[in-house]
């Protein structure tokens, strides 16, 4: 626990096909996106019920100001809905249980120029 996490098999919407999900790594130099809302899927592996203590974008060379973490249920009932507070990129304020089963993480992102987010990593710590 609180060591970062890289993300395994993301969905990375809004981004170039060159894209590679290595990409959002932290560490990496980011991605750049073509769209001004775009997304982030990430699938949880099948039989991991996590605990997510922390979600950001670790890069401090980036225009995200905002993210928005959404956490699904297979069934698509909506468990979680946090939002960053203020001016940041990060959410930490996740229940302290279990979630569901095959359960689903969306990250959005919101920029301070409203142009598509540049330079954008992702770390999920569980």
């Amino acid at each position: 626990m609180n060591n970062p996490q890289y993300t395994n098999n993301p969905i990375i919407n809004g981004a170039p096909s060159t894209t590679s999900p290595s990409d959002i790594n932290p560490g990496s130099n980011g991605v750049d996106f073509i769209e001004v809302n775009p997304s982030v899927i990430i699938p949880f592996a099948p039989g991991t019920t996590p605990i997510i203590v922390k979600v950001s974008v670790p890069n401090t060379n980036t225009n995200v100001d905002k993210i928005t973490v959404t956490i699904t249920e297979p069934n698509g009932t909506t468990v979680v809905n946090q939002v960053s507070p203020g001016d940041t990129n990060k959410v930490d304020t996740f229940p302290i249980t279990p979630l569901p089963e095959n359960s689903t993480m969306t990250v959005t992102f919101g920029t301070n120029n409203g142009q598509p987010p540049e330079n954008v990593t992702l770390s999920v710590i569980a």
